[in-house]
């Protein structure tokens, strides 16, 4: 086979946080499931129904705003009825998605020249009793794998008390607003007012441009009005 890849280096700074890997473990009809994302970029290919828009809605930005309110991609998606498909005869559930990202040790900072490493994740169990799913959100530099592993011995999904154990009661948080802090000063380093502003017209953004029709629009010429919509409106006082 002859070498037709294009080997034109990635345009990114490496010193910057960038997608790594992504998971499932037992959520919605995955049961272990890892993405690589090599170079930070990922595509997913399948037939319509296959479940790649799902993967993405339990991805981001929901890993990044914990928003679960706003969590489809074309129609409302309700974590409960994630947690209750393909659960089988399991009842009660408990699963994990998480995003890993990874960035480069800057030489000016440091002379370890290791990569760091940050995983984002979310843990959610399902009451059958109830039929209502309750999240907890952490934050580790642990690696999903033998350093960070979301299935026991068992091959039952760690209980929120053993993920504890590993990632400390300190990096868990059942407050979306709080994940938010996190993500916004450790992943992009916004901090204060603006940086919150900052990062609530980015995660808008994520959020317009991952729509199913987005591609359509922009092939209409409708891609300032696109941009213009999602990003807020400037300061008076800038």
């Amino acid at each position: 086979m002859s070498d037709t890849f294009d080997r034109t280096p990635l345009r990114q700074h490496p010193y910057r946080w960038r997608l790594s890997r992504a998971g499932f473990v037992n959520v919605w009809h995955y049961y272990e499931n890892t993405f690589d994302i090599s170079g930070g970029r990922l595509i997913l290919r399948g037939t319509n129904g296959s479940g790649k828009s799902r993967a993405l809605e339990m991805l981001l930005p929901f890993l990044l705003d914990a928003d679960r309110r706003n969590m489809g991609t074309g129609s409302s998606v309700r974590m409960e009825d994630l947690m209750s498909a393909g659960a089988g005869e399991q009842g009660n559930r408990l699963g994990y998605m998480w995003l890993e990202l990874r960035r480069d040790p800057d030489p000016a900072e440091t002379d370890d020249p290791q990569p760091r490493y940050l995983t984002l994740g979310a843990l959610v169990r399902f009451a059958v009793s109830t039929k209502e799913a309750k999240v907890w959100y952490f934050t580790t530099p642990l690696r999903v794998g033998p350093e960070l592993p979301l299935l026991g011995a068992n091959r039952q999904p760690l209980s929120r008390r053993d993920l504890a154990d590993l990632v400390t009661e300190e990096r868990i948080t059942d407050v979306p607003d709080k994940h938010r802090e996190r993500v916004r000063t450790d992943v992009f380093g916004l901090t204060g007012y603006l940086g919150k502003e900052r990062f609530d017209g980015l995660v808008k953004l994520l959020h317009t441009l991952r729509s199913p029709d987005v591609g359509n629009r922009i092939e209409e010429g409708r891609l300032p009005a696109i941009l213009a919509d999602a990003l807020p409106p400037l300061s008076e006082d800038r």
